[in-house]
């Protein structure tokens, strides 16, 4: 059995960069009330796998396979209902709040800022800021994207790993501003184990207090889930975090499902 990890790798060669696959969505990516959760906005990556994230936290809500029952007003005219996500889950994000600093080794009391997100080159680019209590603002890139797992490492790796072709890959590349001197900037972030293969933060990036938390159902499934805090500092300002899922089945679609898969047009950013 592959033992759920959460290691810093510093001496592989980097990721392979893989064309952009098809969307599962058009827009596929889009804002709205999800799961009784207010500001999150959900991108649908591919087939395999969505994934939604929360502006108020500027971090990983969730990510599935299954896409979005568009139920509410904005979609099917009843008011009430709200969109939810169906399908089951790859893993979940960390509850409360996502993104911290210090200076010196003392925590300082920070505000995140989502704001909002580009195209580029097929892909999403998602804008956090980080307001320190002096007002500087330390912006930061996050590109999310889900690949085989032999669309991202050669194949020497995959064995090395005990890895498979067609694994759903979650990719999360993070790039960083400058930091001011004698400030470290951190991401808590949590590998859920029930689903999870692998999962590795390839170089540039530190990763710190890693502790196992409790998780039944990882447990059960014979799997560990992990928390740590994902460090950028001056000297590192950039980071690849990918984790690697066994694959899940497609989901029964909804008897109500619409074929347009719900109106968009008044979607926002």
């Amino acid at each position: 059995m592959i033992e759920t990890l959460l290691l810093a790798l510093t001496a592989h060669a980097p990721l392979q960069h893989p064309p952009v696959n098809p969307r599962d969505r058009d827009p596929w990516v889009f804002r709205s009330v999800l799961d009784q959760r207010a500001r999150i906005v959900t991108l649908a990556l591919n087939h395999e796998m969505w994934i939604a994230y929360d502006a108020q936290t500027c971090g990983l809500y969730k990510c599935w396979k299954g896409g979005v029952d568009f139920k509410g007003a904005v979609y099917t005219s009843v008011h009430g209902d709200q969109p939810i996500a169906r399908g089951e889950t790859y893993s979940t994000g960390v509850e409360g709040v996502v993104w911290g600093a210090e200076r010196d080794g003392k925590a300082l009391d920070v505000r995140t800022v989502w704001r909002g997100y580009f195209f580029k080159e097929g892909r999403a680019h998602l804008q956090y800021e980080v307001v320190l209590p002096d007002g500087i603002r330390i912006a930061i890139q996050e590109t999310p994207d889900c690949f085989t797992s032999e669309q991202l490492l050669p194949a020497e790796l995959l064995e090395e790993f005990a890895l498979v072709h067609g694994l759903p890959t979650l990719y999360r590349s993070f790039v960083v501003d400058a930091i001011p001197d004698g400030v470290v900037l951190f991401a808590r972030v949590k590998s859920d184990g029930e689903h999870l293969l692998r999962r590795e933060l390839f170089p540039p990036g530190v990763l710190r207090s890693e502790k196992a938390v409790e998780d039944a159902r990882a447990l059960a499934a014979g799997r560990q889930t992990y928390a740590g805090e994902l460090v950028f500092a001056k000297e590192s300002l950039m980071a690849n975090l990918v984790s690697f899922y066994e694959p899940l089945p497609d989901p029964e679609p909804p008897r109500d499902a619409r074929k347009d898969g719900g109106d968009a047009r008044k979607e926002r950013r």
